[in-house]
């Protein structure tokens, strides 16, 4: 390779480096240094940093919602991967694949690419993907309602964070983690995850995650009758989320706030929420916000009399449901395996660590044993 394609070729992975490490503080600008070494790499032919920087960008525009310009995008990379052979991109394509299909209206595509994504990164101890994509298979148990499922997948995911040292992205699954415990009513858990995960987001400047921390947080004191610290802590999260353009945490976010309203019988304020999660889902198509906004506009209507726009909502949410627990229950139960395969495997790395430390320890010992004796 001769010394200007090397240079240009330095300056790609110096735009992508800076793109990953300031997405949790301003994704735009993520997306805008990722297009700019696309169009480096391919002006330059460099096709493994053409796949790579496909991959980027399309994960940073999944992340701000932007996922009608990030699928085709993904399907893009995932092609030049499988051409180039490059198993690595191949998988990261895959997760960003996932990631939007699951959070949009394909749970069985999202899983499939999710499950082949996993154990390439477990194969190849990429922790940082493996942690990102175990969080990923949590959130899908969660929305299935398999709570002890999602448990362990969240763990899984701090387990791969924690082989990188990674304390943000270990916080990350504390989030979800916290809820599932709020839901157990073991409140002093889930305050203790989320208060860490606050702590450490704001050490780190994490921007996005924090604002899924106050989620967390405003949620625990919803629960708990603190209704006006509840609703300091969403209505941060929603101006965060409004600001940064994190489109699933925003729909959340005004779901929750409109429960909010409605448990202090401020039944307008709620069902305007709830418009908010709706239509903007609808926008979006995420159906995980969608389903909850039916459910509970179609609760509200009904107290209010306003029987055909209730009707109009339970149908709208019945369809979502029904649709997606008939074609991907099946799918979903079999994934079950990669948690106990990743379990096994991780019993197995531990044993086998193990066992070379006791043949080290033996070998130290014998020649300590043999120094001695020539002394």
């Amino acid at each position: 390779m001769n010394t200007h394609l090397l240079e240009i070729q330095n300056q790609i992975i110096s735009l992508l480096e800076t793109a990953d490490a300031i997405r949790v503080k301003n994704p735009k600008e993520s997306i805008a240094l990722a297009k700019e070494a696309l169009e480096k790499s391919s002006k330059n032919n460099i096709q493994l940093l053409v796949a790579k920087s496909l991959t980027k960008l399309s994960f940073y525009l999944m992340i701000n919602g932007e996922y009608n310009q990030s699928l085709p995008i993904a399907n893009d990379a995932l092609f030049l991967c499988q051409k180039i052979n490059d198993e690595q991109g191949l998988a990261e394509a895959k997760f960003t694949l996932a990631s939007i299909y699951y959070k949009t209206d394909n749970l069985q595509l999202g899983l499939k690419y999710l499950v082949e994504a996993i154990f390439v990164f477990k194969k190849n101890n990429n922790y940082v993907y493996l942690s990102k994509a175990c969080k990923a298979l949590g959130t899908i148990y969660e929305y299935f309602g398999d709570e002890e499922n999602a448990i362990r997948s969240y763990d899984l995911a701090i387990d791969a964070a924690r082989e990188i040292g990674d304390s943000n992205m270990k916080t990350n699954a504390y989030n979800p983690l916290s809820g599932l415990y709020l839901n157990q009513n073991n409140i002093e858990k889930a305050s203790y995850l989320i208060e860490k995960a606050i702590a450490q987001k704001q050490k780190t400047g994490d921007v996005r995650g924090i604002a899924f921390s106050y989620y967390g947080r405003g949620k625990i004191y919803l629960k708990t009758s603190q209704y006006e610290l509840a609703e300091k802590d969403l209505q941060q999260s929603i101006d965060i989320h409004s600001e940064m353009g994190e489109i699933l945490g925003l729909g959340f976010s005004y779901q929750k706030m409109g429960v909010l309203f409605e448990v202090q019988q401020q039944y307008e304020k709620a069902k305007e929420m709830f418009l908010k999660a709706f239509h903007l889902s609808e926008k979006h198509n995420i159906r995980m916000v969608r389903s909850k906004a039916c459910l509970s506009l179609y609760q509200i209507l009904k107290r209010q009399n306003s029987s055909n726009e209730a009707m109009y909502f339970l149908e709208q949410y019945h369809e979502d449901i029904g649709t997606h627990v008939q074609d991907h229950t099946h799918q979903i139960v079999n994934s079950y395996n990669i948690i106990h395969i990743m379990q096994a495997k991780a019993a197995e790395d531990k044993a086998q660590l193990e066992k070379l430390e006791m043949i080290e320890k033996n070998n130290r010992a014998e020649t300590a044993v043999k120094v001695r004796q020539d002394f």
